[in-house]
């Protein structure tokens, strides 16, 4: 399967868009424009940009989980203190 590039239909649909609070979203956001040992000289939305649909939306799936687990332990930091 070749690089698939994201059409507006695969943006918007009930799949892809999910709700997150402020703080993932800026998390992602962060993320996604930093450069890392993995993505080499490019920002990492770059670096997916040359990837499978399906490498790109297991990448934002893992890293979604992932900001949210870290959230949902804050939180529940927040609420202990």
């Amino acid at each position: 399967m070749g690089v698939l590039h994201w059409t507006p239909c695969r943006q918007n649909n009930n799949i892809n868009v999910v709700s997150v609070p402020k703080e993932v979203n800026q998390a992602l956001a962060n993320l996604y424009s930093s450069k890392t040992p993995q993505s080499g000289n490019k920002t990492l939305r770059d670096w997916l940009s040359g990837k499978t649909f399906k490498e790109q939306y297991d990448y934002g799936r893992r890293a979604l989980d992932r900001e949210m687990k870290k959230y949902e332990s804050e939180k529940n930091n927040d609420k202990i203190q």
